[in-house]
């Protein structure tokens, strides 16, 4: 090797450690145990960190009290830090937690002071309005709520009355008798009670958003008709909608026993080789087709009407809407895009 490549220089570097710590959240160590909380931060790390290390760079205190700490490895590159045993009484108080990572090569740094809520000074953490047909409003609270309390009063809903609510833990249902639509104000008062019955020592309030009703169907049957046994009364519900097709399937006698052989007895496979149609009718169920309809509305076919049965003949009745047949500004887009017939009635998709 000739001299003047018998020495190369060159630079390299190597990666610095980075720590980055975030504050995290209180939390009780089961939701009826809330008179003990703990309180956790996220480190994480471009390297792999001893949790011994890394705990004995915190500090955590209550009052004066030294609270434990504890350091689990989620992977090589995020941990959990654990201020234990961190009690929460009657009235409010605060937690101091430090920390220094130098032990483990890192530069952050930081000094926090937090406020532990008394046992009476609960909040409303969630408000969700669900709408699966039947609207309700979720309230979630950050504790458990006394199942055993009389609500009404306590929580109001602009514009509705009758309200009936179910308490399940932390979140409570609240149930109307007629679906709303807009923006409604929500009020929790002072004096609901948790579950240790400690009164909320302050009124909250918030805005729920109600939105209108999706176009949509439903019965309780599957739409099977065995003359003479549920007679010919056919039932079902509907909401912004204004007609429906009625489509009839007759099953006869000789064939029922190849429908039973892929069907349950509310069963629609196979429905073109065993069945023929009997009768197809669009049939307006709502005389208004200008006003839009907000409730769920009970109505009844009178099938009797449309067919005339033949007795050991099963028949299955299909039900549609189309979106012409709704009170929506699409209505009159091309029908193409509406549904098919649907034999157990479900909203439109």
């Amino acid at each position: 090797m000739s001299r003047e490549f018998r020495e190369f220089d060159f630079f390299f570097e190597t990666e610095k450690q980075k720590v980055d710590v975030s504050m995290s959240h209180f939390a009780a160590y089961d939701e009826y145990s809330i008179e003990w909380q703990k309180f956790e931060l996220t480190v994480s790390s471009n390297m792999a960190l001893d949790t011994q290390a890394l705990a004995s760079c915190f500090r955590a205190e209550q009052e004066g009290r030294k609270l434990p700490i504890s350091c689990i490895s989620n992977d090589e590159h995020h941990y959990t830090i654990t201020a234990d045993s961190i009690i929460r009484g009657e009235k409010a108080s605060a937690i101091r937690i430090r920390w220094n990572t130098a032990e483990v090569n890192g530069e952050a740094k930081g000094d926090e002071q937090l406020r532990i809520p008394g046992l009476g000074n609960y909040t409303v953490t969630k408000m969700e309005v669900i709408d699966d047909g039947d609207q309700k409003l979720n309230i979630t609270f950050s504790d458990p709520i006394y199942p055993r309390q009389n609500l009404d009063g306590l929580i109001e809903v602009e514009d509705a009355r009758k309200l009936q609510f179910n308490i399940t833990g932390n979140v409570v249902s609240v149930f109307f008798p007629e679906r709303l639509d807009g923006e409604k104000k929500v009020t929790i008062r002072k004096g609901l009670l948790n579950f240790r019955q400690f009164k909320m020592d302050s009124t909250t309030s918030g805005v729920a958003i109600f939105k209108g009703p999706k176009p949509a169907l439903r019965m309780d049957s599957k739409g099977c008709i065995l003359p003479n046994s549920q007679g010919l009364l056919f039932p079902f519900e509907s909401i912004g909608i204004h007609t429906v097709d009625v489509r009839i399937i007759k099953i006869k006698e000789q064939n029922i026993h190849q429908f039973l052989q892929v069907n349950e007895l509310d069963g629609n496979d196979e429905m073109t080789r065993v069945g023929k149609i009997a009768i197809e009718k669009t049939i307006k169920i709502i005389a208004d087709t200008t006003t839009s309809q907000n409730q769920w509305t009970t109505h009844i076919l009178d099938l009797g009407k449309l067919i005339q049965p033949e007795p050991g003949s099963l028949y299955r009745v299909c039900i549609r809407f189309k979106k012409k047949y709704t009170y929506l500004p699409c209505r009159n887009e091309d029908e193409e895009q509406d549904s098919e017939y649907i034999y157990d009635v479900a909203p439109e998709q």
